[in-house]
């Protein structure tokens, strides 16, 4: 996706460099066991413990679309939307769903101006989306996804030091930070973003770098990690999930 600061062109080829083998990797990782998805995703931790029943879903800003393909695979929703600006994405998230067998529908879109009607999806979704947007647009965004179906889950990056420590890292390996304008959120003001909308919050799972480093090691060694969680893990927490619905 993009705002007023980039262009489809930078996503585009930045998807066009992604490691496509990673991505099966960490796929077929959390597939052979989907306890490590629980313990790993925070939105998708958040998501199976709020039992919300869900037949229809989008998700806003799909990039290579391992969001949609672990809840069609996981028969956690019946049918998967996938929207995106950016064609190179979504011809990945395409082939990854061939790899699996599982059907999706791919829309070429732009999250400022959803193209469904009121209420179509039970659940809108988006992650790593809001933050390389400016407030004001973040905030039409949200009010798009609330729009077009009865439930929101957003994940952003948070404004913690844990983010600028990984932040740093991927800067020195990558030779500068790839994802283009990114602005981390604060909590608070994400919170109160929500309550503008009318959407309670029923509920927020935080992301941490603990867990990161464990799948990632175990994706590489097959290791099943114990992703528990304690006062380390909320000292390194870099992303926030948040799940919510309409109070009118």
């Amino acid at each position: 996706m993009v705002n007023k600061h980039e262009k489809p062109t930078i996503w585009n080829k930045l998807y066009s460099n992604t490691n496509k083998t990673a991505i099966m990797e960490s796929l077929n990782y959390g597939f052979k066991n989907p306890k490590i998805f629980e313990g790993y995703y925070c939105w998708f931790h958040l998501l199976r413990k709020s039992k919300l029943k869900i037949r229809r879903s989008l998700e806003v800003g799909s990039g290579t679309g391992s969001y949609s393909l672990i809840l069609k695979k996981l028969g956690i929703v019946d049918e998967v939307y996938l929207l995106d600006y950016s064609k190179e994405s979504l011809k990945i998230a395409e082939d990854n769903f061939k790899k699996y067998g599982i059907r999706g529908k791919f829309i070429l879109g732009n999250a400022l101006d959803l193209p469904f009607k009121d209420n179509y999806f039970d659940i809108a979704i988006s992650g790593g989306l809001l933050e390389h947007f400016s407030e004001k647009d973040a905030l039409k965004i949200l009010s798009e996804k609330a729009r077009v179906s009865r439930y929101t889950l957003t994940q952003v990056p948070i404004n913690t030091l844990a983010y600028w420590l990984m932040r740093s890292i991927v800067t020195l390996i990558k030779g500068g930070w790839p994802f283009g304008y990114e602005k981390p959120m604060n909590v608070t003001k994400l919170q109160k973003m929500h309550k503008r909308l009318n959407l309670k919050i029923i509920g927020e799972e935080y992301h941490d770098l603990i867990s990161l480093f464990k799948f990632l090691i175990g994706r590489k060694t097959g290791y099943n990690f114990n992703f528990k969680k304690n006062f380390l893990n909320r000292i390194f927490a870099n992303e926030i999930a948040i799940i919510a619905n309409k109070t009118h």
